[in-house]
């Protein structure tokens, strides 16, 4: 629309367009990933930016490694610390290999025990 900004709708489109649908496929990304995309693009203002666009897509390019992941699991529990109280980081630290969502699991078993 000339706004400089994509709105959900306009976002949603360009999955759904041929043309457009091809060069997301390029980029790796599948149109049921549209939704999931547009929030971790979209700073909350429910448009995204053309700063946010090439800034979000360049972050999500490559794999991510495990150092990626490490720092990641690091800020979580410096996060969960500093609003539920250090005594339920290591609920929310990995044993092996368990998933982020894990981590986040454990963490809200912590504060719904504490309710």
């Amino acid at each position: 629309d000339g706004s400089g900004t994509l709105s959900w709708d306009e976002f949603q489109q360009s999955f759904a367009d041929a043309h457009m649908k091809k060069r997301w496929r390029i980029l790796d990304f599948q149109p049921e990933e549209c939704k999931e995309l547009f929030s971790l693009l979209d700073d909350g203002d429910g448009e995204i930016e053309t700063s946010e666009f090439f800034d979000g897509l360049s972050r999500m390019k490559g794999v991510a490694q495990s150092k990626d992941v490490f720092r990641l699991q690091k800020t979580l529990n410096k996060l969960i610390d500093s609003a539920i109280g250090p005594q339920w980081t290591s609920a929310c630290t990995p044993k092996h290999t368990l998933g982020m969502s894990d981590m986040v699991c454990s963490a809200s078993v912590a504060v719904t025990a504490q309710v």
